[in-house]
């Protein structure tokens, strides 16, 4: 039998390379990150995507049910967002994602004249694996890449330090439309 090997790659940024785009969807992430609904999980998620069909910023937050299969995930709440006002040819640009157990602050912070600044206490702690979305995550943002294995995924880790990689690397083995159609 013949084996494939996917490499899974991903950045440890040094807060300098990050462009003011970047920081302001991770800010964004964060602060919906604080409206997060999750009694249960007691895990808080924030996601901001940019599409290219505008420049304005969607975010959504985790929101939990009893049931749990009728809870929100925070992507899949920005990226209705965005559909919802732009219609089903909505196409990712960048996502960022903010998450961790409830109590846990991550070290970011907003300074009031409008400049985005971000406080790392260890920018490069070791990170064996970034923070990516879950599965039903990762396909929702898959079929509204409509086929770009390069969009961005930024994220902010507990110790401060952020991590990029693409939905081409986050989610090597696709399922979509096209598939359906064969």
């Amino acid at each position: 039998m013949e084996s494939i090997e996917r490499t899974i790659t991903f950045s440890i940024l040094d807060p300098e390379e990050l462009s003011e785009d970047e920081k302001e969807l991770l800010f964004a992430a964060y602060e919906a990150r604080q409206k997060a609904q999750a009694p249960y999980s007691k895990y808080m998620v924030g996601a901001a995507i940019r599409v290219w069909n505008g420049n304005e910023i969607f975010t959504g937050c985790n929101v939990e049910r009893a049931s749990y299969t009728q809870t929100t995930h925070a992507e899949q709440a920005a990226i209705d967002a965005a559909v919802g006002k732009y219609g089903p040819k909505t196409k990712l640009k960048k996502i960022a994602i903010v998450s961790a157990p409830e109590g846990v602050e991550i070290p970011i912070s907003f300074v009031e004249d409008l400049e985005w600044t971000i406080q790392f206490a260890h920018p490069f702690d070791p990170i064996n694996q970034p923070i990516v979305p879950c599965g039903h995550c990762m396909q929702i943002i898959w079929e509204n890449c409509q086929g770009d294995d390069l969009i961005e995924l930024l994220a902010i880790h507990q110790s401060g330090s952020v991590t990029k990689t693409t939905i081409g690397h986050a989610f090597p083995w696709k399922f979509g439309p096209e598939d359906i159609k064969k």
